[in-house]
C-alpha cells in the first residue's frame, strides 16, 4: 500500500491543545485508521491534488489546499510524511464552499491533463478515474459535515 492523505476532524478545544501540547497529535493520529471523524484517500489523494490545481506540487487555489495546504502544527516533522497540518473552522469554510462549486464533469475535463502530466507518478497507473471522482466526493462531503459543526481539519500523509 502506498502514501494515504489522512484528514481528522477536531472541535475548536481539540486544535488548541493539539497546538499547546503537539504530542497530543500522535497520540490521536496513531494509525491511519477510519473512524467517524477521520477519512482516509489512497493514493487518490495525489491525483485529487493536480485535479484541483492542475499542478503535481503548487496549491494555485482555495480548494486546492485541501490535500497539501494547511499550517504545521509544530515544527517537528512528526507523524506519518512531513509535518501534520490544519485548518481553522474558518479557512476549512472557504475550502469547503470552493469545493462545493467544483463539478465532478469539471474534474473529468481535467483528466487528459493528468494523464499527460503526471506519468510517472507512483499512483498514476494503479488509481482508476471513478476511484479518483469517488475519494473526492467523499473529501467534498466530509469537508461539508465539518464545516457544519464549525470543526476544524487535521491534514497529514502516512
Amino acid at each position: 500500500m502506498g502514501m494515504m492523505a489522512g484528514y481528522k476532524r477536531v472541535n475548536k478545544d481539540e486544535l488548541v491543545s493539539m497546538l499547546t501540547m503537539p504530542d497530543l497529535l500522535t497520540e490521536s493520529l496513531a494509525t491511519c485508521a477510519v473512524s467517524d471523524d477521520e477519512l482516509t484517500l489512497d493514493n487518490s489523494w495525489q491525483a485529487i491534488h493536480f485535479l484541483l490545481n492542475l499542478d503535481a506540487e503548487e496549491i494555485t487555489c482555495t480548494a486546492g489546499a485541501i490535500v497539501m495546504g494547511g499550517e504545521p502544527i509544530s515544527d517537528d516533522e512528526g507523524f506519518g510524511f512531513g509535518p501534520v497540518r490544519y485548518f481553522s473552522p474558518e479557512e476549512l469554510m472557504a475550502i469547503t464552499v470552493e469545493l462545493d462549486r467544483i463539478s465532478t464533469s469539471t474534474l473529468m475535463e481535467r483528466f487528459p491533463q493528468l494523464s499527460t502530466q503526471m506519468m510517472g507518478y507512483s499512483f498514476f497507473d494503479n488509481t482508476p478515474e471513478e476511484a479518483v471522482l469517488s475519494h473526492f466526493d467523499e473529501l467534498r462531503h466530509f469537508c461539508d459535515e465539518a464545516t457544519a459543526r464549525g470543526e476544524a481539519l487535521i491534514v497529514y500523509l502516512c
